[in-house]
């Protein structure tokens, strides 16, 4: 039963929200409503999350993973910084192509 009655205060609040945000375009709300979802991820899945992160450094798959992350994670800066750089070096290449047909 109190879980009914959390899931209806959780869900009375978000619609009371989206609505003064949707009706005043409230800068206010919309942090707030961005925080309770932070909020609500961080305790139902904080904990799964945490045991996660301490399997990466306490176990053989663990380690597998953490290497898996971190070359990810260099991708993607590495994407992030360079991309634009790439892409606009391509689009140059593919309208030297179409020009010279």
């Amino acid at each position: 039963m109190v879980d009914i009655i959390d899931y209806l205060m959780i869900a009375g609040g978000t619609y009371y929200i989206m609505t003064k945000v949707k009706d005043d375009n409230d800068e206010g709300a919309k942090r707030m409503l961005l925080g309770i979802g932070v909020g609500l991820l961080a305790g139902y899945k904080g904990p799964e999350l945490y045991r996660k992160f301490t399997d990466l450094k306490n176990t053989s798959e663990g380690k597998i993973s953490r290497d898996k992350l971190l070359a990810a994670g260099i991708g993607a800066g590495a994407g992030y910084l360079f991309g634009d750089k790439i892409i606009n070096s391509a689009r140059k290449l593919g309208n030297k192509k179409e020009i010279g047909h």
